[in-house]
């Protein structure tokens, strides 16, 4: 399953440490300076499990939003290394 996050983390360590805990999730490529694609193959996880899983890394100021959204419903213009990722991800 292919994944967006969208963030916006206040605090230097703790965006580190969202990131690092997105890569746990699945295979990540940034995108744009505050969005990332996640990758996961875990036919259990969804978009509120990744959630749950980020939110306990952010505070109160800190802003993010996941969307499970399939390459077929992706219109864009991206990086070359960005586009073979998604082809590569594209399951």
């Amino acid at each position: 399953m292919l994944y967006i996050v969208n963030y916006d983390i206040k605090d230097a360590e703790r965006k580190d440490a969202f990131l690092n805990e997105a890569k746990k999730i699945g295979e990540t490529i940034q995108y744009l300076p505050h969005a990332l694609f996640i990758y996961s193959l875990d036919a259990n996880l969804n978009q509120g499990a990744i959630y749950n899983q980020l939110k306990q890394i952010t505070s109160d100021e800190d802003l993010f939003i996941v969307s499970r959204t399939p390459l077929s419903q992706m219109s864009g213009w991206l990086t070359s290394s960005v586009v073979d990722w998604l082809k590569l991800h594209n399951q």
